[in-house]
């Protein structure tokens, strides 16, 4: 552990050294090297102190004072804005977790963005991921099966992949199996698309949810039946539900509910009669 800190002084040393360089004494050509190596450099220091930063993270030892989350403690004593110390951060666990990118950053081949561009693009399908994870965690957990953290995370893969095979469809992608009867040739081998070779207790557990391809022959040289496009699958039958009863004080309820009634509308009001009084009629003048 001393020895680190020596180094880190020693590096300490030689920025000190780096300020008392005159740009303006150097050439063109001496300028872009130094400016092209020091962007490296940079760089390089960034990945190194990635592992240092991901572990305090990981083993919380920002939370020592009573911080409420690591950005916001480096940002405090470092003097920085708490989103820069994030993006760090994340920077950090992205370098852990893509060593290979952090090589190819270390060696000059890739930069800095390169890896932002690698963690946003693996960012995208991540909500989908932890969905997938969830629902197995939960699938498993009613089942009483207790898998490891790698292992949810390869179940959660598969899951991802089931999907995405049947996306064009909207449905979900089963396998298929060809079964050959009467045929020992390849009693014990089965063989998958991509030529992996599986054991039949291996393929056993997926017979439930996947399509089978029944080919018969009564011998290695001699076709009996080949269904060409009929595709069988197990399928369950579905329960008879028993219909609903009503009690009977319910059905008597029920069965004698009044006729609903209309509503009710006032007759329109009546003008009150108003009688015409007329003038009495004269009598006709007699000649």
């Amino acid at each position: 552990m001393a020895g680190i800190v020596h180094h880190v002084h020693q590096l300490h040393d030689l920025i000190d050294e780096l300020d008392t360089i005159d740009a303006g004494a150097l050439t063109d050509d001496e300028l872009h090297d130094l400016t092209i190596s020091l962007q490296r450099k940079a760089a390089r220091l960034t990945i190194a102190a990635a592992p240092v930063l991901s572990a305090s993270d990981d083993r919380q030892v920002w939370a020592g004072d009573g911080s409420k989350s690591p950005a916001h403690r480096l940002a405090r004593e470092t003097n920085a804005d708490p989103r820069s110390t994030r993006r760090d951060l994340r920077r950090a666990h992205c370098c852990v977790n893509l060593p290979t990118t952090a090589a190819a950053i270390a060696a000059g081949s890739l930069s800095i963005d390169h890896l932002d561009l690698f963690a946003r693009a693996g960012a995208e399908h991540e909500p989908h991921f932890q969905r997938d994870e969830r629902n197995l965690y939960r699938a498993d957990k009613a089942a009483g099966i207790t898998r490891t953290r790698s292992q949810r995370h390869a179940a959660a893969l598969v899951e991802m992949a089931i999907r995405s095979a049947g996306a064009d469809t909207v449905t979900r992608a089963r396998p298929l199996f060809s079964v050959l009867v009467g045929d020992d040739t390849f009693a014990r081998l089965c063989e998958l698309s991509t030529g992996v070779v599986a054991t039949p207790d291996q393929i056993a557990p997926w017979l439930d949810a996947a399509g089978w391809k029944l080919c018969s022959s009564t011998g290695p040289h001699h076709r009996v039946d080949v269904p060409p496009e009929h595709l069988h699958r197990r399928r369950t039958p579905r329960r008879q539900r028993p219909r609903p009863v009503l009690p009977t004080p319910l059905r008597l309820r029920h069965a004698r509910r009044r006729p609903r009634r209309r509503p009710h509308h006032p007759p329109p009001r009546r003008r009150p009669h108003i009688p015409i009084q007329r003038p009495p009629r004269m009598p006709a003048r007699q000649p």
